[in-house]
């Protein structure tokens, strides 16, 4: 027989171990949620909140609780001390024309408001005693002199009179058991009920803090929903007032700029991809023609060497044109600033234009003598070369060019005027943006990249200057520039 059979396990033992694993449960998640309260509470501006108010509530209440009660205790008190002496005056002066007859007339009066009286000779022998008297020292206690006699306080009224030539000693007691019992119960009730206020207004409090914290929290969780693809969400500022609301503007508003940032990053991304694919493929193009016919014909040789060269130096100013705008984006651009003849730079500018324009347009200038102006020459040149390029690329054959520059009231203007064919009213407010073109097919065939007028436009801008552009579709476009005459 198989003797090898598994004994059952002990119950006892079984019960310990589910015990003990549904300890260690337990302690784990009595751990976490503790740490959640403790995280929350010490991070919780809600909580932070109630917690100001109703400790500002505290101390109000604690010293306004504290000169309650002393009011009320010195009220109690004193109401006693004066009923006490004012029987201690009428028996001390009765006692003093009567003597003992004073005692058994004025025995009810002191029975009935609870009194203890003692009488006694100048030797302090007890002469007439009205109630449980004793004869003990006393202790002042805040301007009252109380005794305490066994479990019961007494106040205690003291007094000398002399009748028929002896000196007496006159004591009453008053017994204030139930004056302190009920200053203690009027102390009871102001905590009770200071606690009752603290405790509504913990959770009226953090009701109140909690809608007023509400529309941060909605800040929070909208900003935390916003990511690179979801970029167009904003914070809803229906029901936000005040600061909140202000604050959900502004956040909403640099959304707005991140997302028009990111936006023309991933539009400029784009439009150099597409401007290098462009000239990448023709190279690629023509170095497979040499590969295969190019060795051995010359005419196909010299054709790819020249498509080589145009692609190359077309790809080389797009690059500098590059350089130039993230100089820019990154604030290292500098401009080389002096004092230089405008007039000899625009003279420079329209004879060099009439050498290479190749359409017989009329290109005219009118320019002030001894023009000069401080700021970046060459940068100069180069923006208005952009202007002046342009209005050469878009007038017909035969067409008009003018170019002027004059001082009026200490400032420096400079126009390029065309015949061309202008500018559509839609287009005129993005004709600075970068890689923008108005028509892309006309672009193609006229050559560039959508830079020139972006770069221009820094140029101008860094020299404090400012441009102005009229145009009309049909009959040309003028470009206006102004500087000051000498910039700070």
């Amino acid at each position: 027989m198989n003797n090898n059979k598994q004994k059952p396990g002990n119950p006892v033992d079984a019960l310990k171990r589910m015990i003990a694993l549904a300890a260690a449960q337990l302690y784990i998640i009595t751990k976490n949620t503790t740490e959640n309260i403790v995280r929350r509470i010490r991070f919780s501006i809600s909580f932070r909140l109630t917690l100001v108010y109703v400790r500002k509530l505290m101390t109000s209440l604690l010293l306004s609780t504290l000169l309650i009660n002393a009011a009320f205790g010195f009220i109690t008190l004193g109401t006693a001390w004066n009923q006490l002496t004012r029987a201690g005056n009428s028996f001390t002066s009765l006692f003093e024309k009567s003597g003992g007859k004073a005692v058994k007339d004025f025995k009810n009066i002191i029975e009935y408001n609870e009194l203890i009286c003692l009488v006694m000779d100048s030797e302090g022998k007890n002469i007439h005693i009205i109630g449980d008297a004793f004869q003990e020292d006393y202790t002042a206690f805040r301007y009252l002199p109380v005794k305490k006699h066994g479990d019961n306080i007494y106040l205690v009224f003291r007094d000398e009179k002399v009748y028929e030539g002896t000196e007496y000693q006159v004591i009453m007691y008053k017994n204030i058991d139930q004056s302190i019992l009920l200053i203690i119960r009027f102390l009871s009730f102001t905590m009770v009920a200071h606690i009752a206020v603290i405790f509504v207004t913990v959770v009226h409090g953090a009701k109140t803090s909690s809608r007023v914290i509400k529309p941060i929290k909605d800040i929070t969780e909208t900003a935390k929903r916003i990511s690179g693809n979801n970029l167009s969400l904003r914070i809803n500022l229906e029901g936000v007032q005040d600061e909140l609301k202000e604050l959900a503007e502004t956040i909403n508003s640099m959304m707005d700029r991140i997302e028009n940032s990111y936006n023309q990053q991933q539009q400029f991304v784009s439009d150099v991809s597409h401007e290098l694919r462009t000239p990448i493929a023709v190279l690629q193009g023509y170095a497979n023609l040499l590969d295969r016919w190019g060795k051995n014909d010359p005419q196909v040789l010299q054709e790819s060497i020249e498509a080589i060269k145009n692609e190359t130096e077309n790809m080389k100013e797009l690059v500098e044109k590059l350089l130039f705008l993230a100089r820019h984006d990154a604030k290292t651009l500098v401009l080389q600033k002096e004092t230089f003849d405008l007039s000899q730079l625009l003279t420079e500018l329209v004879r060099e234009t009439r050498l290479i324009d190749n359409n017989n347009h009329k290109i005219m200038c009118s320019l002030q003598e001894n023009l000069t102006l401080y700021g970046d020459r060459n940068r100069i040149k180069q923006a208005i070369r952009i202007f002046i390029d342009n209005a050469v690329k878009y007038t017909p054959k035969d067409g008009e060019i003018i170019i002027k520059a004059s001082m009026v009231e200490s400032k420096v203007i400079v126009s390029v005027k065309d015949t061309g064919i202008g500018i559509a009213k839609e287009d005129l407010e993005h004709v600075f943006d970068r890689f923008y073109r108005s028509d892309k097919s006309r672009t193609k065939e006229k050559g560039g990249h959508g830079l020139g007028l972006s770069i221009a436009k820094i140029i101008i801008l860094g020299h404090k200057g400012k441009i102005k552009i009229r145009s009309k579709v049909g009959e040309g476009t003028e470009i206006q520039l102004t500087f000051n005459k000498k910039q700070e």
